[in-house]
Order: structure tokens, then C-alpha cells, then sequence
């Protein structure tokens, strides 16, 4: 599982955090979309997979474009930059074209409420 997070000043770290699985899968702050404990249990109810990390709920980003289709098509694109990141040997990420994707995907996830 790889961590990847953005600094920005105007939110908190946790908001700013997402997680990218081995199989693909983007983890985002359940937070961002709404009352955390409420997606908490609808992730359960669904059956989905949820990661807690430092008191949060990320859930996957797949579920989320279908819980929330008119976020969707911003979704997927955070997605798309989040998985071009591979951890590097120090396990830190590294995108494969070098820009700061993370910080981009981060922020459009912190816009997203």
C-alpha cells in the first residue's frame, strides 16, 4: 500500500492523503464526501473494503464514483494521476514522468465537498 500526500495549508493532512493498493485500487478520504461515520457503515452495508489510517476512513475511489455520480468524472481523474505513482526503494512515490501528480490528485480530492 502506498501513502501518498500533498501539503497545502488550507486543509488538513488527512483530507490532503490517499492511498493506492497493489491491485490499483485509490483509497480517498470518506471525510471529503460527507459525514465519515456514515460512509463508514455504508462501505460495510456494500460489503467494501474501507482503510482506517490516523482516525479516517479512506474509502475506494471506485465506490465512490458510483455512490456519488456527479463527482464521478473528478474522481476518476484524481485516480488517473494517483495511479501513475510507484513507491521508489526508499518506499517513497515517484510518478513516472516526474511532476507532481500527487499534489494535483491531492488537491482535486480536497476540492471535491
Amino acid at each position: 500500500m502506498l501513502q501518498i500526500s500533498a501539503t497545502d495549508p488550507k486543509a488538513k493532512p488527512w483530507q490532503t492523503t490517499v492511498f493506492l493498493d497493489d491491485d490499483g485500487e485509490v483509497y480517498m478520504p470518506a471525510g471529503v464526501f460527507g459525514d465519515e461515520l456514515q460512509l463508514a457503515l455504508c462501505l460495510s452495508y456494500d460489503g467494501q473494503p474501507q482503510l482506517p489510517h490516523e482516525g479516517h476512513v479512506y474509502a475506494p475511489a471506485s465506490w465512490l464514483a458510483r455512490e456519488y455520480p456527479r463527482l464521478a468524472p473528478k474522481i476518476n481523474e484524481a485516480v488517473k494521476h494517483i495511479r501513475q505513482y510507484k513507491p521508489t526503494s526508499d518506499g517513497t512515490p515517484q510518478a513516472d514522468d516526474g511532476h507532481a501528480l500527487a499534489t494535483m490528485a491531492t488537491e482535486m480530492v480536497g476540492t471535491i465537498h
